[in-house]
């Protein structure tokens, strides 16, 4: 265990060379927004990597990102959405986390269907950007399904919501850094560690969207600082 006082020296101390890397990941998710079909492709993606990120990674990395779109799925037929369905089907094989997909492909497909039936992506980013408070746009979030505390806030951050600015998406690696800590509260219930890893940002004087890309960003050489 290590004292908390040096977890910050150590975030501090990567924190300083790495701003350019979180002030130009930050402009690119604020970029994301304006992109077509947005909200279904965050979702998809979060669906993707629950269970882990190699498939997907390789999967997007052969271009497999654009086989997804929504427009895509639909191709010349925009009214079959059972054909869109199928083709989503089938390709979620090569891109869902295999020790996840019994549970992320029926969520995924639901939720592909719940965004057809209120009128696909563009009205769902309407929903998704017109709420105003936080509470009630990360509860909303939650009605997909396997869409909890975490990956509500990882979808926002993403697109840096303004709402979930200051909020941390709190996964296996972040906790794995906080359980070596003394005094970090333990990993459930979600809000006190939360909380207490916003207290850290503060100290830094960043906020909680720059702490949670330090940490999952530089999560190995983190680990590797505190020794």
């Amino acid at each position: 265990m290590i004292i908390k006082k040096r977890f910050v020296e150590v975030l501090r101390g990567i924190l300083d060379g790495d701003q350019d890397r979180l002030d130009a990941q930050f402009i690119s998710a604020t970029r994301l927004r304006a992109q077509e079909g947005w909200t279904w492709y965050v979702l998809a993606q979060s669906y993707a990597t629950n269970g882990g990120v190699k498939t997907w990674d390789a999967f997007a990395a052969q271009g497999g990102g654009d086989l997804i779109q929504w427009d895509a799925l639909f191709g010349d037929c925009p009214n079959d959405v059972e054909a869109a369905a199928t083709r989503l089907e089938a390709l979620s094989h090569r891109f869902l986390a295999p020790r996840r997909a019994g549970r992320t492909r029926p969520a995924l497909l639901a939720t592909f269907r719940r965004f057809h039936a209120v009128g696909g992506p563009e009205v769902i980013a309407r929903t998704w950007m017109g709420h105003n408070r936080t509470e009630t746009l990360l509860g909303w979030l939650k009605t997909f399904p396997m869409i909890g505390d975490k990956y509500s806030r990882n979808m926002c951050m993403d697109v840096a919501h303004p709402l979930v600015l200051n909020h941390v998406a709190l996964d296996h690696r972040l906790n794995a850094l906080c359980d070596r800590v003394e005094g970090a509260p333990p990993a459930t219930p979600y809000g006190p560690r939360e909380a207490w890893l916003l207290g850290l940002a503060a100290e830094l004087g960043v906020n909680g969207w720059h702490l949670d890309r330090l940490l999952f960003g530089r999560y190995d050489e983190i680990g590797a600082a505190l020794g």
